[in-house]
Protein backbone atom coordinates (compact mmCIF):
# COMPACT_ATOMS: atom_id res chain seq x y z
CA UNK A 1 0.00 0.00 0.00
CA UNK A 2 1.12 3.43 -0.57
CA UNK A 3 -0.54 6.88 -0.12
CA UNK A 4 -0.12 10.29 -1.97
CA UNK A 5 -1.29 13.39 -1.09
CA UNK A 6 -3.65 15.42 -3.44
CA UNK A 7 -4.49 17.93 -1.94
CA UNK A 8 -2.33 19.43 0.92
CA UNK A 9 -4.48 21.04 3.68
CA UNK A 10 -5.40 25.18 3.91
CA UNK A 11 -5.25 25.61 7.01
CA UNK A 12 -2.36 25.34 9.89
CA UNK A 13 -3.22 24.12 13.22
CA UNK A 14 -0.86 27.19 14.51
CA UNK A 15 -1.21 30.81 13.01
CA UNK A 16 1.92 32.80 12.17
CA UNK A 17 0.46 35.30 14.29
CA UNK A 18 0.27 32.80 17.21
CA UNK A 19 4.18 31.60 16.01
CA UNK A 20 5.39 35.09 16.77
CA UNK A 21 3.73 35.76 19.84
CA UNK A 22 5.62 32.99 21.37
CA UNK A 23 9.06 33.67 19.45
CA UNK A 24 8.60 37.45 20.98
CA UNK A 25 9.34 38.12 17.37
CA UNK A 26 7.62 41.32 15.50
CA UNK A 27 8.14 44.58 13.51
CA UNK A 28 8.91 45.81 16.98
CA UNK A 29 6.37 48.96 17.17
CA UNK A 30 3.09 49.03 17.78
CA UNK A 31 2.02 50.83 14.89
CA UNK A 32 3.81 48.31 12.78
CA UNK A 33 2.20 45.28 14.43
CA UNK A 34 -2.00 45.93 13.55
CA UNK A 35 -3.48 47.34 10.44
CA UNK A 36 -7.26 48.55 10.77
CA UNK A 37 -9.30 48.54 7.88
CA UNK A 38 -13.18 50.18 8.20
CA UNK A 39 -15.80 48.16 7.52
CA UNK A 40 -18.91 50.92 7.74
CA UNK A 41 -17.57 54.41 6.99
CA UNK A 42 -17.89 56.67 9.82
CA UNK A 43 -20.92 59.24 8.94
CA UNK A 44 -24.58 59.79 9.30
CA UNK A 45 -26.79 56.42 7.99
CA UNK A 46 -30.31 56.78 7.41
CA UNK A 47 -33.02 55.25 8.73
CA UNK A 48 -33.10 51.41 7.72
CA UNK A 49 -34.98 48.67 10.44
CA UNK A 50 -32.86 45.92 8.37
CA UNK A 51 -29.36 44.38 8.22
CA UNK A 52 -29.21 44.27 4.52
CA UNK A 53 -28.91 48.33 4.29
CA UNK A 54 -25.81 49.22 6.06
CA UNK A 55 -23.38 46.06 5.02
CA UNK A 56 -19.71 47.09 6.05
CA UNK A 57 -16.12 45.73 4.05
CA UNK A 58 -15.50 42.11 4.79
CA UNK A 59 -12.38 41.72 6.01
CA UNK A 60 -9.88 38.40 5.83
CA UNK A 61 -9.36 37.43 9.69
CA UNK A 62 -8.06 33.89 9.61
CA UNK A 63 -4.08 33.61 11.27
CA UNK A 64 -4.97 37.05 12.62
CA UNK A 65 -5.96 38.11 16.00
CA UNK A 66 -8.91 40.39 15.05
CA UNK A 67 -10.94 43.20 17.63
CA UNK A 68 -14.17 45.05 15.61
CA UNK A 69 -14.53 48.82 17.17
CA UNK A 70 -17.71 50.17 16.83
CA UNK A 71 -18.13 54.37 17.46
CA UNK A 72 -21.38 56.40 18.03
CA UNK A 73 -22.13 59.84 17.38
CA UNK A 74 -24.90 61.43 19.53
CA UNK A 75 -28.10 59.64 18.72
CA UNK A 76 -31.40 62.05 18.24
CA UNK A 77 -34.38 61.79 20.08
CA UNK A 78 -35.75 58.42 19.23
CA UNK A 79 -32.81 57.37 17.59
CA UNK A 80 -31.76 53.57 17.74
CA UNK A 81 -28.93 51.57 16.11
CA UNK A 82 -27.98 47.91 16.59
CA UNK A 83 -24.49 46.51 15.30
CA UNK A 84 -23.23 42.78 15.24
CA UNK A 85 -20.87 40.84 13.96
CA UNK A 86 -21.11 38.30 10.68
CA UNK A 87 -18.55 35.44 9.55
CA UNK A 88 -17.92 33.70 6.80
CA UNK A 89 -15.72 30.92 5.07
CA UNK A 90 -16.11 31.72 1.40
CA UNK A 91 -16.52 35.93 1.74
CA UNK A 92 -20.11 35.12 0.11
CA UNK A 93 -22.59 33.36 2.68
CA UNK A 94 -22.39 35.47 5.94
CA UNK A 95 -24.02 34.14 9.30
CA UNK A 96 -24.41 35.81 12.29
CA UNK A 97 -21.26 35.21 14.96
CA UNK A 98 -22.78 33.87 18.63
CA UNK A 99 -21.95 36.06 20.17
CA UNK A 100 -20.84 39.09 17.86
CA UNK A 101 -24.42 41.36 18.92
CA UNK A 102 -22.89 44.82 20.06
CA UNK A 103 -24.67 46.40 23.00
CA UNK A 104 -28.02 48.51 21.63
CA UNK A 105 -27.11 51.97 21.28
CA UNK A 106 -30.48 54.12 21.80
CA UNK A 107 -30.94 57.93 23.09
CA UNK A 108 -27.48 59.33 24.16
CA UNK A 109 -26.14 63.05 24.84
CA UNK A 110 -22.66 61.56 24.56
CA UNK A 111 -20.44 59.72 21.98
CA UNK A 112 -19.36 56.17 22.91
CA UNK A 113 -17.37 53.42 21.58
CA UNK A 114 -17.45 49.39 22.12
CA UNK A 115 -14.91 47.09 21.28
CA UNK A 116 -15.51 43.41 20.57
CA UNK A 117 -12.66 40.32 19.77
CA UNK A 118 -13.53 37.49 17.55
CA UNK A 119 -12.54 34.65 18.86
CA UNK A 120 -14.58 32.55 16.11
CA UNK A 121 -12.85 30.27 13.61
CA UNK A 122 -14.16 31.63 9.83
CA UNK A 123 -12.16 33.43 7.36
CA UNK A 124 -14.17 36.66 6.97
CA UNK A 125 -16.09 38.85 9.09
CA UNK A 126 -17.71 42.20 8.19
CA UNK A 127 -20.47 44.35 10.19
CA UNK A 128 -24.41 45.22 9.68
CA UNK A 129 -26.27 47.46 11.43
CA UNK A 130 -29.71 48.46 11.65
CA UNK A 131 -30.90 52.05 12.69
CA UNK A 132 -34.54 52.83 13.52
CA UNK A 133 -36.78 56.37 13.63
CA UNK A 134 -33.76 58.54 13.45
CA UNK A 135 -30.94 58.59 11.17
CA UNK A 136 -27.66 58.34 13.06
CA UNK A 137 -24.03 59.00 13.35
CA UNK A 138 -21.66 55.58 13.75
CA UNK A 139 -19.03 53.88 11.58
CA UNK A 140 -16.78 50.54 12.26
CA UNK A 141 -13.23 49.24 11.74
CA UNK A 142 -11.95 46.00 12.06
CA UNK A 143 -8.43 46.09 13.49
CA UNK A 144 -5.76 43.12 13.09
CA UNK A 145 -2.23 41.95 14.94
CA UNK A 146 -0.62 41.62 11.81
CA UNK A 147 3.02 41.68 13.45
CA UNK A 148 5.42 41.72 10.94
CA UNK A 149 8.95 40.55 10.03
CA UNK A 150 11.58 39.94 7.74
CA UNK A 151 11.65 36.50 8.02
CA UNK A 152 7.71 35.87 7.64
CA UNK A 153 8.48 33.37 4.87
CA UNK A 154 10.48 31.63 6.89
CA UNK A 155 8.15 31.59 10.00
CA UNK A 156 5.50 30.31 7.37
CA UNK A 157 7.39 27.34 6.04
CA UNK A 158 8.42 26.35 9.72
CA UNK A 159 4.94 26.30 10.78
CA UNK A 160 4.49 23.90 7.42
CA UNK A 161 7.05 21.53 8.27
CA UNK A 162 5.93 21.64 12.35
CA UNK A 163 2.67 20.49 11.48
CA UNK A 164 4.21 18.02 8.83
CA UNK A 165 6.50 16.22 11.73
CA UNK A 166 3.88 16.48 14.24
CA UNK A 167 1.40 14.26 11.56
CA UNK A 168 4.31 12.11 10.93
CA UNK A 169 5.07 11.13 14.74
CA UNK A 170 1.27 10.94 15.73
CA UNK A 171 0.81 9.23 11.69
CA UNK A 172 -2.32 11.78 11.55
CA UNK A 173 -3.38 13.94 9.21
CA UNK A 174 -4.25 17.02 11.28
CA UNK A 175 -6.67 19.01 9.00
CA UNK A 176 -8.28 18.53 6.11
CA UNK A 177 -6.59 16.74 3.15
CA UNK A 178 -6.99 14.61 0.56
CA UNK A 179 -5.48 11.26 -0.27
CA UNK A 180 -5.18 8.84 -2.40
CA UNK A 181 -4.09 5.44 -1.30
CA UNK A 182 -3.12 2.55 -3.64
CA UNK A 183 -3.96 -1.51 -3.20
CA UNK A 184 -2.67 -3.97 -5.63
CA UNK A 185 -5.77 -5.94 -4.70
CA UNK A 186 -8.75 -6.45 -2.78
CA UNK A 187 -7.77 -8.36 0.84
CA UNK A 188 -9.26 -11.51 1.67
CA UNK A 189 -11.21 -9.98 4.64
CA UNK A 190 -13.95 -7.89 4.74
CA UNK A 191 -12.91 -4.56 5.60
CA UNK A 192 -9.73 -1.76 4.70
CA UNK A 193 -8.24 0.20 7.00
CA UNK A 194 -8.26 4.21 5.82
CA UNK A 195 -5.05 5.89 7.23
CA UNK A 196 -4.52 9.10 9.26
CA UNK A 197 -7.71 9.50 10.91
CA UNK A 198 -10.62 11.84 11.60
CA UNK A 199 -12.15 10.07 7.68
CA UNK A 200 -14.26 12.53 6.36
CA UNK A 201 -15.27 10.93 3.05
CA UNK A 202 -14.44 8.18 0.93
CA UNK A 203 -14.85 10.12 -2.39
CA UNK A 204 -14.14 6.91 -4.48
CA UNK A 205 -12.74 3.11 -5.17
CA UNK A 206 -11.61 2.73 -8.89
CA UNK A 207 -10.17 -0.25 -9.74
CA UNK A 208 -8.12 -1.30 -13.34
CA UNK A 209 -8.16 -4.72 -15.05
CA UNK A 210 -5.17 -5.89 -16.92
CA UNK A 211 -6.58 -3.67 -20.13
CA UNK A 212 -6.39 -0.70 -18.07
CA UNK A 213 -10.14 -0.54 -18.06
CA UNK A 214 -11.87 1.10 -15.21
CA UNK A 215 -14.73 0.48 -12.91
CA UNK A 216 -15.60 2.92 -10.35
CA UNK A 217 -17.38 1.40 -7.34
CA UNK A 218 -18.96 4.96 -6.01
CA UNK A 219 -21.01 7.07 -7.33
CA UNK A 220 -21.45 11.26 -6.96
CA UNK A 221 -24.78 12.61 -5.82
CA UNK A 222 -25.01 16.08 -6.81
CA UNK A 223 -28.59 17.11 -5.46
CA UNK A 224 -31.16 16.06 -3.10
CA UNK A 225 -35.14 16.78 -3.40
CA UNK A 226 -38.33 15.63 -2.16
CA UNK A 227 -39.50 12.96 -4.30
CA UNK A 228 -41.93 13.45 -7.04
CA UNK A 229 -43.81 10.43 -6.07
CA UNK A 230 -44.17 10.24 -2.55
CA UNK A 231 -42.46 13.64 -1.02
CA UNK A 232 -44.55 13.12 2.74
CA UNK A 233 -42.26 9.79 2.89
CA UNK A 234 -39.19 9.88 0.47
CA UNK A 235 -36.62 11.94 -0.91
CA UNK A 236 -35.17 12.22 -4.81
CA UNK A 237 -31.56 12.15 -5.12
CA UNK A 238 -29.87 12.86 -8.51
CA UNK A 239 -26.65 10.94 -9.15
CA UNK A 240 -25.85 10.90 -13.03
CA UNK A 241 -25.70 7.39 -14.49
CA UNK A 242 -26.09 5.83 -11.20
CA UNK A 243 -27.40 2.43 -11.94
CA UNK A 244 -29.11 1.31 -9.51
CA UNK A 245 -32.50 -0.95 -9.67
CA UNK A 246 -35.56 -0.70 -7.77
CA UNK A 247 -35.29 -2.25 -4.52
CA UNK A 248 -31.26 -2.16 -4.15
CA UNK A 249 -29.33 -1.33 -1.12
CA UNK A 250 -27.19 1.62 -1.32
CA UNK A 251 -25.21 2.85 1.27
CA UNK A 252 -24.44 6.94 1.45
CA UNK A 253 -22.32 8.68 2.68
CA UNK A 254 -20.59 12.22 2.60
CA UNK A 255 -23.92 14.30 3.43
CA UNK A 256 -25.11 15.72 6.64
CA UNK A 257 -28.95 14.67 6.23
CA UNK A 258 -28.99 11.14 4.63
CA UNK A 259 -25.84 9.16 5.70
CA UNK A 260 -26.35 5.33 5.84
CA UNK A 261 -28.24 2.24 4.29
CA UNK A 262 -31.44 2.93 2.09
CA UNK A 263 -33.74 0.55 -0.42
CA UNK A 264 -34.27 2.59 -4.04
CA UNK A 265 -37.28 2.92 -5.15
CA UNK A 266 -38.12 5.00 -8.65
CA UNK A 267 -35.38 4.61 -10.36
CA UNK A 268 -34.58 6.82 -13.32
CA UNK A 269 -31.33 6.89 -15.42
CA UNK A 270 -30.19 9.84 -13.37
CA UNK A 271 -32.13 9.90 -10.30
CA UNK A 272 -34.07 7.64 -7.54
CA UNK A 273 -35.35 7.36 -4.30
CA UNK A 274 -34.54 6.86 -0.59
CA UNK A 275 -36.94 5.83 1.70
CA UNK A 276 -36.19 9.03 4.39
CA UNK A 277 -38.34 12.32 4.63
CA UNK A 278 -36.36 14.92 2.48
CA UNK A 279 -34.82 17.50 4.91
CA UNK A 280 -32.55 19.44 2.85
CA UNK A 281 -30.29 19.84 -0.30
CA UNK A 282 -27.24 18.48 0.90
CA UNK A 283 -25.76 18.87 -2.97
CA UNK A 284 -23.02 16.47 -2.36
CA UNK A 285 -22.36 12.43 -1.11
CA UNK A 286 -21.84 9.20 -2.80
CA UNK A 287 -23.55 5.50 -2.88
CA UNK A 288 -22.50 2.92 -3.40
CA UNK A 289 -23.57 -0.65 -3.38
CA UNK A 290 -20.45 -2.38 -2.71
CA UNK A 291 -19.17 -1.35 0.58
CA UNK A 292 -19.57 0.85 4.30
CA UNK A 293 -18.03 3.71 4.93
CA UNK A 294 -17.12 3.70 8.61
CA UNK A 295 -15.64 7.41 9.97
CA UNK A 296 -14.58 6.01 13.43
CA UNK A 297 -14.36 9.87 14.91
CA UNK A 298 -10.86 10.41 15.32
CA UNK A 299 -9.46 6.97 15.03
CA UNK A 300 -8.83 4.86 12.43
CA UNK A 301 -11.28 4.71 9.07
CA UNK A 302 -12.63 1.73 7.96
CA UNK A 303 -14.47 0.54 4.40
CA UNK A 304 -16.50 -2.03 5.29
CA UNK A 305 -18.39 -4.88 3.05
CA UNK A 306 -21.83 -5.06 3.42
CA UNK A 307 -23.18 -8.54 4.54
CA UNK A 308 -23.03 -10.92 1.64
CA UNK A 309 -21.37 -8.57 -0.52
CA UNK A 310 -17.74 -9.74 -2.21
CA UNK A 311 -14.69 -7.81 -3.08
CA UNK A 312 -15.11 -7.53 -7.04
CA UNK A 313 -13.45 -10.24 -8.65
CA UNK A 314 -10.58 -9.50 -11.78
CA UNK A 315 -7.82 -9.67 -13.27
CA UNK A 316 -5.89 -6.51 -12.08
CA UNK A 317 -3.76 -4.25 -13.71
CA UNK A 318 0.01 -4.49 -13.00
CA UNK A 319 0.41 -1.05 -11.27
CA UNK A 320 -1.52 -0.20 -8.56
CA UNK A 321 -4.95 -1.40 -9.63
CA UNK A 322 -6.67 -0.21 -6.99
CA UNK A 323 -7.41 3.61 -5.72
CA UNK A 324 -9.16 4.99 -2.86
CA UNK A 325 -9.14 8.57 -2.59
CA UNK A 326 -10.55 10.07 0.95
CA UNK A 327 -10.74 13.00 2.87
CA UNK A 328 -9.59 13.11 6.18
CA UNK A 329 -8.57 15.51 9.23
CA UNK A 330 -10.14 17.96 11.73
CA UNK A 331 -12.19 20.88 9.87
CA UNK A 332 -10.75 23.80 11.73
CA UNK A 333 -7.73 24.42 13.81
CA UNK A 334 -10.05 25.28 16.60
CA UNK A 335 -10.89 21.22 16.60
CA UNK A 336 -6.98 20.22 16.84
CA UNK A 337 -6.22 19.07 20.80
CA UNK A 338 -4.40 21.74 22.63
CA UNK A 339 -1.09 18.63 23.09
CA UNK A 340 -1.33 18.86 19.52
CA UNK A 341 -0.81 22.58 18.91
CA UNK A 342 1.70 23.03 21.84
CA UNK A 343 3.53 20.10 20.23
CA UNK A 344 3.32 21.78 16.96
CA UNK A 345 4.75 25.09 18.61
CA UNK A 346 7.45 23.56 20.10
CA UNK A 347 8.72 22.23 16.84
CA UNK A 348 8.53 25.61 15.60
CA UNK A 349 10.45 26.81 17.98
CA UNK A 350 12.90 24.68 17.52
CA UNK A 351 13.09 24.55 13.82
CA UNK A 352 13.43 28.81 14.20
CA UNK A 353 15.95 28.68 17.25
CA UNK A 354 18.29 26.14 15.44
CA UNK A 355 17.78 26.94 11.86
CA UNK A 356 21.43 27.25 11.32
CA UNK A 357 21.98 23.80 12.38
CA UNK A 358 20.95 21.38 15.04
CA UNK A 359 24.14 21.90 17.57
CA UNK A 360 23.23 23.50 21.11
CA UNK A 361 26.69 25.04 22.65
CA UNK A 362 29.48 22.91 21.26
CA UNK A 363 27.33 19.93 22.42
CA UNK A 364 25.24 17.07 20.27
CA UNK A 365 21.69 18.48 19.57
CA UNK A 366 19.01 16.45 21.85
CA UNK A 367 15.40 16.74 20.43
CA UNK A 368 12.90 18.26 22.81
CA UNK A 369 11.25 15.52 24.95
CA UNK A 370 8.25 17.16 25.37
CA UNK A 371 6.94 16.63 22.18
CA UNK A 372 6.97 13.01 22.33
CA UNK A 373 5.26 12.99 26.08
CA UNK A 374 2.79 15.68 24.06
CA UNK A 375 1.94 13.14 21.60
CA UNK A 376 2.20 10.19 23.02
CA UNK A 377 -1.65 10.08 23.16
CA UNK A 378 -2.10 11.30 20.37
CA UNK A 379 -0.39 8.78 18.00
CA UNK A 380 -2.96 6.82 15.94
CA UNK A 381 -2.54 3.26 16.44
CA UNK A 382 -3.49 0.33 14.18
CA UNK A 383 -6.33 -0.35 16.18
CA UNK A 384 -8.07 -3.22 13.66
Amino acid sequence: MKSVIITAPTLEPITPAELKLHLRVDSGSFAGNIDETISIAPGSHVIAANYTTHVGTAVEVLGYTAVVVATFGVLTVGGVVDVKIQESDDNVTYTDWATGAFTQVTISATASTQEKAYTGVKRYIRTVAKVITQNSEFGTTVIRLTATSIEDDLLDAIIIASRENVEDITRRALLTQTWDMYLDGFPSVDFIKIPFGNLATVTHIKYKDSAGAETNMTKALTAFAASDVTPATKTKVTSAAHGFDDGDTVYVSGTTSYNGAHTVSNSGTNTFDITVVYVANDATGTATENYIVETNGEGMGRVVLPYGVSWPSFTAYPSSPIVIRFVCGWTTAALVPYKIKAACLLVATDLYSNREGQIVSGQDYKENRAVQRLLASARLWDEF
